[in-house]
């Protein structure tokens, strides 16, 4: 929902939108750490939490390095005005698919 009303905001030239939503990302984000850790040490091995922890860890760190050059390549590319709130479309984009990714996942999951 969020990266929708980012990409909206970028489309329609509503400078504010994709300013919130990306302070509202950043926020989650970091409200959700102490919760994903949480969960992992009550539903984990209490002898494997610390490996568990550190492959998360690492697979994001990972993730992120792979990204986001791609990311950044991707946004160079797009044919809009330099410097301007529609460059950062495929930002948008990646995250809306991500999402809808993550989303089929856990309805896979949950069933």
């Amino acid at each position: 929902g969020i990266y929708l009303l980012i990409t909206l905001g970028m489309f329609f030239k509503i400078t504010i939108l994709p300013i919130i939503g990306f302070i509202f990302l950043g926020v989650m984000l970091n409200l959700w750490k102490p919760v994903f850790v949480s969960l992992f040490y009550d539903k984990g091995d209490k002898e494997t939490v610390a490996t568990t922890l550190s492959i998360a860890n690492q697979s994001k760190t990972l993730s992120i390095a792979f990204l986001a050059p791609l990311l950044g390549w991707l946004v160079d590319k797009t044919p809009f005005i330099e410097n301007s709130p529609e460059s950062l479309l495929p930002v948008a984009i990646f995250g809306i698919c991500f999402s809808f990714l993550g989303f089929l996942i856990y309805k896979n999951m949950s069933n």
